[in-house]
């Protein structure tokens, strides 16, 4: 009412008495107090961020008009945004006290569309569908004609409708409805209230599982939600949402290339859709990474453009990667120029993380990045006071564009007005020194440790599912590789000082839901690359704090850690020019775990393999001078693997004593992601809790998702609340689809831990291993490269045939058994390679093709040795091995082979391995034709 007499006043300026009139009208209307504080109320509703102040402001609004007679048609104006803050505050309770509001405004006036269409809304939200589409029909048909209804009663029926769901009738009428609104007055309000939809759209399209990745490049509902907003933000100046809203949305166009990279993406055919076989091909086409692949070819772009040093600063390498994408844009090569910029995040990010800044000609500033910078200030313009989240997405890009001293600024400036807002301490922490794994915690993060810890509760509540709202929506998300970071920092300062208790509690949350973000973020972005760092040494960490406090249960979470720490190690440091610092890392954390765990053999095991993974990928352990050092280092390795050869069969727990001190049980989670009500199914979980899964088979990936890992009784939560927090999870992890549960995910299952030592694959293929490299690294050693002494051959020869025992469907002790016999007994070797069991039940894998491909390899190379007639290259297994590898890699695949066979006279054999490969009779013309120009046909 108030704002509708404002708008007439100014229509009718410069009319005489009429305008008058109601300028006196305007004049006694704001002198009532209750009509200030709806007008103020009004005003911050629409600031980010002050809706909670908003509400406050109205329920004092209502209380003063209820004391005012007169003024009852303002009354429901108040009630009714009270009731509108209610249902957006998504809190416990938030429908009823909204139908409560409801229900006084009806009776002030009943049926108004302002009220009727919230009723509707706030039906909805508890999951009453048809009963609020029964409010909506009427309207437009029947007792409440269109003709009745102003330009407001149209934006309040358009967002109900929008309200409704996924469904494309209830869109349409949404958007027909707002359309009519704006042009019946709306304006700025309907403006905004379409780009909300079409935001709603991308949100969904975003965590769609078949549709991550750029989903911001689609033509479509992201275009239109910023079209939207930017139209309401050139209506309505003081309206500071359509700006925040830009920024959120801009900012999230650089995130989803952080996050999801950018690959060679299919287009969806036209006049239908993409099938699940189409959309996995469509996520598997894009570009995957790992950190040593990007490292090899930033440093390859690099020496194009002429950096010569080993080990260049990232400056220098940022500008390599800009004049290279300058050079791609000129050539109009998209694809690649996608490419570098997926480099170039990475190594500047690398940069900021580490309090640095990329500048002049390397300071390429994303421009979804500057956008969204640009977006936010515009917010803070409106209003400087803007609620927190303004104040921390600004800072957040300032940061990401280099700008740290400007980001202390605003977080500081924020600061000022809410001292204790966890999010605002812990950031400026953050930014002012950002913490380096493997250096002391700077001590403002240290200082800030209570606040991190407080966010890190709220990162648990909120689960490991990608926020319901842009990817920028959340700073302190689970996928947020900075949360990380700095815990990993205070976890370790922790343990220094150990207090290993906090350190498990800060540590213990991300440990369990960052493995199923990386599950979900896949390969091909830069945030998942970061994430694995961090989470390794977060996992080193949270080891150290569990084989510190010693007892029973702590350690047998330990050995699921261990288990998990030892595949990523071994898998990131396992290649060639990885960083000397990480294996030293890793041999020190299998040094600890072994440590604690004397009697298991699984520890002896895997500190031997850490050793020997130090030792072949260290190159300073190649220098000759160094060959001594390299025997003694093996020797340790020896030892590690033989102690734990030995204590199988034996028992691998001592008595410990029960934990001293432990982490307080966590609160009980509140899911944010709806706001209908759980109790009832909280309820539900708590009388007939799930049974409890048989144990699985231990995974052997890089990295494994998240296990229920035990904690002290004393630190553990009640079945009840476990019960409740497991159904929460799951609920969360719904909105990805039954592919998700079953396959990106592991599913949950309790994993027990032996009280007996098992065999050890492990120890006998790395014991091996070491036998043959101290056979050909000590001194005075005379035996020829590829043969061993008697004593080491036939061990090693026992140790894979035990090994081939245990796994008889893993390739790598047959390949190693060949390479060890095949100097001695050529057709033996073979006959044991040959034993491999090719499946006929299923096609052929490249994992069988590798075993073929090795026999074949050193059949040859044995043969080579033998001379010119050698009978390796008639024997039935090689000419079958050819064949097998043929099946699967192609002709081509093994074209080397063959033309070794060509030179060698073999035409026959290249004949009849080229027929069997392609499946066609030589008899047939083209074939002829073919070994004609190749000279087979003999």
């Amino acid at each position: 009412m108030m704002k509708s007499l404002v708008n007439k006043q100014r229509q009718t300026q410069g009319q005489g008495q009429d305008a008058q009139k109601l300028g006196k009208m305007v004049q006694e209307m704001m002198e009532i107090e209750g009509v200030k504080n709806l007008l103020e109320a009004e005003r911050l509703y629409r600031i980010p961020g002050k809706a909670a102040e908003a509400l406050t402001t109205v329920y004092e609004s209502i209380k003063l008009l209820k004391e005012e007679n007169e003024q009852q048609e303002k009354l429901q104006v108040a009630l009714a945004l009270a009731a509108e803050l209610e249902l957006e505050s998504k809190t416990k309770r938030c429908t009823q006290r909204a139908m409560e509001l409801l229900d006084e405004a009806d009776q002030i006036t009943s049926g108004t569309a302002r009220v009727e269409s919230l009723r509707a809304r706030v039906l909805k939200a508890q999951g009453k569908l048809k009963a609020a589409i029964a409010i909506l029909e009427p309207f437009g048909d029947g007792p409440r004609p269109m003709c009745t209804l102003n330009g407001m009663d149209f934006f309040h029926l358009g967002r109900a409708w929008g309200d409704m769901g996924a469904d494309e009738a209830y869109a349409k009428k949404a958007v027909k409805l707002l359309t009519a609104g704006w042009a019946r007055g709306a304006g700025a309000d309907a403006s905004y209230a379409l780009g909300q939809m079409h935001e709603q759209t991308y949100v969904e399209e975003a965590l769609t599982m078949f549709n991550w990745g750029p989903v911001h490049e689609k033509k479509g509902s992201y275009e239109e939600s910023l079209e939207f907003y930017k139209k309401a933000a050139r209506e309505n100046r003081r309206d500071a949402r359509p700006p925040y809203r830009l920024g959120l949305l801009a900012e999230d166009g650089y995130l989803q290339k952080i996050y999801f990279g950018l690959g060679s993406i299919p287009p969806t055919p036209e006049g239908g859709e993409n099938s699940v076989e189409d959309e996995l091909s469509r996520i598997t086409n894009a570009k995957t990474w790992s950190a040593s692949s990007m490292e090899e070819e930033i440093l390859a772009i690099a020496r194009k453009h002429g950096v010569v040093e080993d080990s260049p600063e990232v400056s220098v390498l940022l500008q390599a990667l800009t004049a290279e994408h300058k050079q791609l844009t000129e050539a109009n090569d998209r694809d690649k120029c996608e490419t570098v910029m997926v480099l170039y995040h990475y190594k500047a990010r690398q940069l900021i993380s580490e309090g640095g800044c990329p500048v002049g000609r390397a300071n390429k500033v994303d421009l979804f990045l500057r956008e969204a910078w640009q977006f936010y200030q515009e917010a803070l313009a409106v209003d400087k006071n803007c609620g927190i989240d303004v104040h921390l997405h600004l800072a957040r890009t300032q940061r990401w564009m280099g700008m740290g001293d400007k980001a202390v600024l605003t977080l500081s400036a924020a600061l000022e007005q809410h001292p204790d807002n966890a999010q605002l301490v812990t950031y400026l922490a953050l930014v002012r020194k950002p913490p380096e794994e493997g250096t002391p915690c700077p001590p403002a993060v240290w200082e800030a440790r209570k606040s991190l810890l407080q966010c890190v509760k709220d990162a648990e509540a909120m689960g490991s599912k990608l926020p319901v709202a842009c990817l920028s929506k959340e700073l302190m998300h689970v996928s947020s590789p900075d949360l990380l970071r700095m815990v990993c920092a205070v976890t370790a300062e922790y343990n220094k000082n150990e207090d290993y208790p906090a350190a498990r509690e800060i540590a213990h949350p991300l440990i369990a839901l960052v493995p199923e973000v990386i599950q979900m973020l896949g390969d091909t972005g830069v945030a998942p690359l970061e994430l694995k760092e961090d989470l390794k040494n977060l996992q080193a960490h949270y080891l150290k704090a569990l084989l510190n406090e010693g007892s029973k249960e702590c350690m047998d979470e330990a050995i699921i850690i261990f288990d998990q720490l030892y595949e990523i190690f071994k898998v990131c440091c396992n290649v060639p020019g990885v960083a000397v610092s990480k294996l030293e890392r890793f041999v020190q954390v299998c040094q600890e775990a072994a440590a604690s765990m004397k009697l298991r053999t699984d520890a002896h095991a895997r500190l031997g393999s850490a050793i020997l993974i130090r030792i072949t990928n260290d190159p300073s352990y190649d220098k000759s001078s160094q060959k001594a050092n390299r025997v003694k280092e093996l020797k340790k390795a020896e030892k590690e693997l033989r102690d734990a050869l030995e204590l199988e069969g034996q028992p691998c727990e001592t008595e410990l004593q029960p934990a001293a001190a432990a982490p307080p049980p966590p609160e009980p989670v509140e899911s944010k992601t709806s706001i209908v009500e759980e109790d009832e199914d909280l309820e539900e979980d708590k009388i007939s809790p799930k049974p409890v899964k048989s144990p699985g088979k231990k995974s052997q990936v890089a990295l494994p998702a998240a296990v229920a890992s035990p904690t002290p009784e004393a630190a553990a939560p009640t079945p009840a609340k476990k019960d409740q927090r497991k159904s929460l999870a799951m609920k969360r992890m719904s909105a990805f689809g039954p592919a998700i549960l079953e396959g990106l995910v592991q599913k949950e299952s309790k994993q027990q831990v032996d009280t007996i030592n098992p065999k050890s694959y492990l120890a006998r293929m790395e014991l091996q291993k070491v036998l043959r490299e101290i056979e050909f690294n000590s001194p005075g050693m005379l035996a020829p490269k590829d043969k061993l002494s008697e004593s080491a051959r036939l061990e090693c020869i026992q140790l894979l045939k035990e090994c081939i025992a245990m796994d008889p469907k893993n390739v790598e002790p047959y390949v190693m058994l060949g390479e060890v016999m095949m100097p001695y007994s050529g057709k033996e070797a073979l006959e044991e390679m040959s034993k491999y069991p090719t499946p006929d039940d299923r096609p052929l894998t490249f994992d069988d093709s590798f075993l073929h491909t090795e026999i074949v390899r050193l059949a040859f190379k044995h043969a080579e040795s033998e001379g010119r007639e050698s009978a390796m290259y008639y024997s039935p297994i090689v000419e079958r091995s050819l064949v097998t590898a043929g099946k699967v890699l192609g002709f081509d695949g093994i074209s080397k082979w063959t033309d070794i066979l060509d030179k060698k006279a073999k035409y026959k054999l290249c004949k009849k391995v080229y027929c069997l490969v392609i499946g066609r009779s030589e008899t047939d013309p083209d074939i002829q034709q073919f070994l004609k120009s190749k000279g087979w046909d003999v």
